[in-house]
């Protein structure tokens, strides 16, 4: 710690009771000291998870940032590790996006011109696309000729940056923890997870050994190995990762070369998440994270006119949604903030396909939820918001259907 000054923050302060006050009061040592500091900083580390899964981003990164402050002068393996962790969440730490940039998903979206924005591919760092450069009017060129960023996408880029510098800096603090324990098994895992982040959205290239998103799927796989070779339970977070990184890639931006392999690696991940979900369904987690692979599912289908496939994982997407919410009380809220996409896409899919009348059941369930969102005293401001600008989308498109 820098000096003695027990005011520099709420950690030195505890740092400097534990360190320097209560060792003459209880007798404990330094070490005893210095394991109750951290235990101290992994509590704060916790109440910065609980942050991030309330989408409190801005509190959960200034909580992350004030503990890397506060261990990084404290030379230990125990504060290493807590430096690698915190890093990572860091990395994980997506920005918050004001609502007026909130995309809320209409029945227009089917008729959006398919696959990436030019310049893109599937593949990292880009697949063949193919086409040809489309002009770009002057009024949205920048200084460079470049089509102009909107605040979304200059926010996207900014997280990226971050999240590749915490993931390298956790990355040269892993290489100097694996040199005394190259074979431990946290280690290796927390080394797939700074990898998963380098990889960043993209498809994985299976042919080639530097590609970063397969470094973290090798690594991964093994530990799971491992795991079930000795017959214990620890493979849970393995596998739930090993998804993660399967579906790490936006559907959205795919040129038409790279939906097959897409595809592919979304049934690697849904195969996985669903064995989750059948062995552990008090986990709300793969649940969601379930309905996140189905919902993309249904958009390569869709987007390749297999309408009837496509409706089928949107189903899924829904049902996975209101499961949560009803079984989950707690995630209520989240549950219902995400069940709009899938919900209107599977409308829109049914309508297509001449079957209007279970479209108005599908948007009328929706409609009831919505309003629920926006009448609870409990659900923040800003979900509130997004769910009432569905619910304009909502009441439009149950309209718009003439039975």
């Amino acid at each position: 710690m820098k000096g003695d000054d027990p005011s520099a923050s709420p950690y030195a302060f505890s740092y400097w009771v534990l360190s320097y006050c209560m060792p003459k009061c209880l007798l404990l040592s330094k070490a005893q000291a210095l394991c109750l500091f951290l235990a101290n900083v992994s509590a704060h580390v916790q109440q910065g998870r609980i942050y991030l899964a309330s989408n409190r981003i801005e509190q959960a990164k200034t909580k992350f940032s004030t503990v890397l402050a506060e261990i990084e002068p404290i030379v230990s393996r125990e504060s290493s590790l807590l430096q690698v962790q915190t890093h990572l969440l860091l990395a994980k730490a997506k920005p918050s996006v004001p609502i007026e940039h909130v995309h809320v998903a209409g029945n227009n979206d089917f008729m959006r011109p398919l696959g990436p924005p030019e310049g893109r591919g599937g593949f990292r760092p880009g697949g063949p696309n193919g086409r040809p450069r489309r002009n770009i009017p002057e009024s949205q060129r920048d200084e460079l000729g470049e089509r102009k960023r909107g605040e979304r996408q200059k926010r996207n880029v900014e997280h990226r940056r971050l999240a590749t510098l915490h993931a390298t800096t956790a990355l040269s603090i892993l290489d100097e923890l694996m040199k005394a324990s190259p074979n431990s098994e946290s280690l290796r895992y927390l080394r797939a997870l700074c990898l998963q982040q380098l990889a960043g959205p993209g498809l994985i290239d299976e042919n080639d050994p530097n590609d970063q998103g397969k470094m973290a799927v090798d690594i991964l796989k093994q530990l799971c190995e491992e795991s079930k070779e000795a017959k214990r339970g620890s493979s849970l977070p393995y596998q739930f990762e090993l998804s993660e990184t399967y579906r790490n890639f936006n559907a959205r931006q795919l040129d038409e070369f790279s939906i097959d392999p897409a595809k592919t690696q979304l049934h690697k991940a849904r195969e996985i998440s669903e064995s989750l979900v059948e062995q552990h369904d008090q986990v709300a987690l793969y649940r969601i994270n379930l309905a996140h692979i189905y919902a993309n599912l249904s958009m390569l289908y869709e987007r390749q006119r297999d309408l009837r496939t496509a409706e089928l994982y949107s189903r899924k997407a829904v049902d996975a949604h209101h499961f949560v919410a009803k079984h989950f009380p707690g995630l209520k809220s989240i549950s219902r903030s995400l069940l709009a996409g899938p919900s209107f896409a599977l409308s829109r899919m049914l309508r297509n396909i001449d079957e209007d009348l279970d479209a108005l059941i599908v948007l009328a369930t929706l409609e009831k939820e919505l309003k629920k969102q926006i009448a609870d005293p409990n659900v923040d401001e800003a979900l509130k918001e997004k769910a009432a600008k569905e619910l304009e989308v909502c009441e439009k498109l149950m309209e718009e259907i003439d039975l």
